[in-house]
């Protein structure tokens, strides 16, 4: 099955429905206030469908192909799907997050815009050279005025500094060295006391705080059964397995066994892809009388499995991405270029091939400008 395909050379054969008010009415597709105006004015499926790419809004896009394609090649698409996101995931796993940490507090880093400024310590050098400058200051003021002068000033800053102590307890000199002090390390009141009580009570809460957190993970732990990664993985090659086999051989008991596979694991790609499988077959009592699967049911549920690949963690892609590369699978089955017949004649299962090698670089195949040509099926 070739990746590659000449989008301007495939139209459009496995639609359901040729508009998209069949669509509608017929599989339940429910049409936004804005897709309704699009509807109207492109109301043909396929130029609806071109619509949406032209927009590039490959999410509604495969959405529409859920609810109007032939619903086993759509199965068929699904199924690609899933594929395509083990590869991503084999090459970049998700990353495993232990229940343990829960709630556990991350680290509080100080921005450094927010720190204080280092401790010059024994940096004499520095001081010395601000000392000297301040007494070459007063010399210089020496030197400038007369003894008058300088009498008179000196009543004049005694004047200003006993104001200066009456309001703030202090001179302007005494802050100054007071602030030196501080910054050279020396021991004074306005440093922080690291033996202060609120340190103390702040260390006790989150102790508090921790003990809470630890028992409330070990409840969870001891009611929760444990995982079985080898019981869980062997599930998914079989759902896997059986849908493929459920493609190939669509009848009552490979969808039988796509219903009891996928109810093992319903909440992985691999185990709601093996449900869509049995909605997809139209009787939901295979073997039996036949109750017909309601309409929308089977689109609905390839519509959430399209919706859980993309979200899924780990990987290389993005879900913007996944859903470009989705809506392409879908419409290389959509244009019959794509479909389980070469995979059968050459005996090669895709989910069983050696996975290739992608890049978070890698540019998802992209649409000409008039991606889709007119309806023909």
């Amino acid at each position: 099955m070739s990746d590659k395909l000449d989008w301007r050379e495939h139209h459009v054969v496995l639609f359901l429905h040729r508009t998209v008010q069949e669509t509608v009415e017929q599989e339940h597709y429910e049409l936004s206030t804005e897709l309704e105006k699009l509807a109207k004015e492109y109301s043909d499926s396929e130029t609806f469908l071109e619509q949406l790419i032209l927009r590039k809004d490959y999410k509604e896009a495969c959405r529409f192909l859920c609810y109007n394609l032939h619903h086993r090649a759509a199965e068929w698409w699904g199924y690609r799907c899933v594929v395509c996101l083990l590869e991503e995931l084999k090459q970049a796993p998700a990353k495993v997050r232990d229940i343990s940490e829960i709630g556990k507090p991350k680290p509080f880093v100080i921005p450094d815009w927010a720190k204080e400024p280092p401790i010059l310590g024994d940096n004499t050098d520095y001081f010395a050279e601000i000392q000297n400058s301040i007494a070459k200051l007063r010399n210089d003021v020496q030197s400038l005025f007369d003894k008058d002068v300088l009498d008179f000033m000196g009543e004049v800053k005694g004047i200003f500094d006993e104001e200066q102590r009456k309001r703030y307890g202090m001179t302007l000199d005494e802050l100054l060295q007071q602030a030196m002090n501080v910054y050279q390390g020396d021991d004074s009141p306005s440093r922080v006391d690291p033996n202060s009580p609120i340190f103390k009570a702040e260390s006790d809460l989150k102790s508090q705080v921790e003990a809470v957190r630890t028992q409330t993970v070990d409840t969870i732990k001891s009611v929760l059964p444990p995982k079985d990664e080898k019981k869980q993985n062997t599930r998914k090659a079989s759902a896997l397995d059986a849908v493929y086999r459920y493609v190939v051989s669509p009848d009552d008991d490979n969808a039988s066994v796509c219903l009891d596979i996928g109810n093992l694991l319903p909440d992985e790609p691999e185990g709601m892809l093996s449900l869509c499988a049995f909605w997809s077959y139209g009787n939901l009592a295979p073997g039996k009388n036949v109750v017909k699967t309601p309409a929308g049911m089977f689109a609905n549920g390839l519509n959430g499995l399209l919706l859980m690949c993309a979200l899924k963690e780990g990987g290389v892609l993005n879900p913007k991405q996944r859903y470009e590369q989705y809506y392409n699978l879908g419409y290389a089955v959509a244009s019959g270029a794509d479909n389980w017949g070469e995979s059968v004649e050459l005996s090669e299962i895709p989910h069983d091939a050696e996975p290739k090698i992608l890049t978070s670089s890698q540019e998802v195949q992209k649409q000409p400008e008039r991606p889709i040509g007119r309806f023909r099926g």
